[in-house]
């Protein structure tokens, strides 16, 4: 699955915002990723936008993560370490994913 993302509840992007939107469509794109997955579907998994770790959506203080730093503080898909129900679905859903056990065809 390609990237995808969402802003915060009310394109807000201040510490605290809530996630809830966000969450719902988290969901739901790593549900369907792991039922089609699970059923043998050529998915290997899914990429969201992005991981912003430690950094401050108000003044960005930028630790650690992954995607395009340069584009600064106004990035309002960022994942950050408050995020505590976006990262919880997304440890669900990596824990499921990595129990699939389908087997790899040899290439033909």
């Amino acid at each position: 699955m390609e990237e995808f993302g969402l802003q915060k509840d009310n394109s807000l992007n201040k510490p605290g915002t809530p996630t809830t939107v966000k969450d719902k469509f988290f969901e739901k794109i790593l549900s369907m990723v792991f039922h089609n997955a699970s059923a043998g579907a050529p998915i290997a998994g899914a990429n969201y936008w992005y991981w912003r770790c430690e950094g401050s959506p108000d003044n960005y203080t930028y630790k650690c993560g992954f995607g395009n730093p340069l584009r600064g503080a106004d990035n309002f898909n960022s994942i950050y370490f408050s995020d505590t129900s976006t990262i919880k679905i997304l440890k669900k859903y990596a824990a499921k994913l990595n129990g699939i056990k389908n087997e790899i065809p040899p290439p033909p």
